[in-house]
């Protein structure tokens, strides 16, 4: 009759030859660290890029709306207020559409 160490001993060994023949089997080679080095680095640089577009555009229309905010609460000018809300979505639209997630189907 055998021991729990020997039936533990068995399980372990029975275990580890199950696990290395999955391993075998489902292997995906891992890319070499230059490999990931690269990666990172083009994506902080296509990460700067994009920052750069879109501080660009706040820069573009926030002191549109600011100003023409002031100039509709100065002046009273209501027809104003909706040509600032059409330029705002006319410049605003493009990048929502661009910045929407996309899904392959």
């Amino acid at each position: 009759m055998k021991t729990y160490d020997e039936k533990e001993a068995a399980s372990v060994t029975q275990l580890k030859s199950a696990l290395d023949q999955m391993e075998r089997v489902t292997h995906k080679p891992t890319p070499s660290p230059e490999w990931f080095v690269s990666f990172v680095g083009e994506q902080k640089r296509l990460n700067k890029k994009k920052m750069k577009k879109e501080l660009l555009l706040f820069l573009s229309a926030a002191p549109f709306a600011v100003f023409s905010t002031m100039a509709t609460l100065a002046y009273g000018i209501g027809a104003f207020l909706i040509f600032h809300s059409i330029v705002l979505a006319a410049i605003s639209f493009p990048v929502v559409l661009r910045k929407r997630k996309r899904v392959d189907v």
